[in-house]
């Protein structure tokens, strides 16, 4: 039998080491949202693609028969906005985000390891499909 000496005197050399990158990464992960954005994202888990359409606007006639404008389902902030497009498209393409999308997420001020660890965890999520049985 062999023996390998496991201590942390021989092993403290490579373990002092220290990569650039990889504390960055660490940083970044850290501190990945605030509470008001991982809130919106918890928001988006209702929205449907429709809600990424522009509102149509209402005729007189329109107005007349079925009342005022309904409000906005865009968010007045631009940045939690496009958190919301982002987790939305996600949540109903999966991988498949449209690029689009994610240059409006980074124009946001969003970084690529954020826009990830949305698209990872909401769009590696399990669809809630409704399934209907013959």
């Amino acid at each position: 039998m062999a023996f390998i000496d496991f201590s942390e005197t021989a092993a403290a050399p490579a373990l002092n080491r220290s990569v650039p990158q990889l504390d960055k990464l660490v940083a970044d992960h850290a501190s990945a949202f605030s509470p008001l954005e991982a809130r919106v994202l918890e928001l988006s888990h209702h929205d449907g693609l429709d809600t990424l359409q522009p509102q149509p606007k209402r005729s007189l006639l329109g107005r007349i028969v079925l009342g005022p404008q309904p409000p906005a389902r865009t968010l007045a902030n631009d940045r939690l906005e496009a958190l919301r497009r982002l987790a939305v498209e996600a949540r109903h393409y999966g991988w498949h985000v449209r690029t689009s999308v994610i240059a409006a997420a980074k124009k946001a001020g969003f970084s690529e390891i954020q826009i990830s660890r949305v698209i990872d965890t909401i769009g590696g999520a399990p669809k809630l499909t409704q399934r209907t049985y013959a």
